[in-house]
């Protein structure tokens, strides 16, 4: 799988399947980081470009 800085969602998506099939991971730190990540992902570029 190849990242870039120009697909930031699909290295987000990478990291959330990773954490959720962690067994190392509560579940509630699983969900608190999903959710930040998921806010994240709803983010669009020109939000930081202002």
């Amino acid at each position: 799988m190849e990242f870039s800085v120009h697909n930031p969602h699909r290295l987000l998506n990478y990291w959330i399947e990773k954490i959720k099939k962690s067994s190392n991971i509560s579940e509630k730190n699983k969900k608190a980081i999903t959710n930040f990540y998921d806010e994240c992902l709803s983010l669009r570029l020109s939000d930081f470009q202002r």
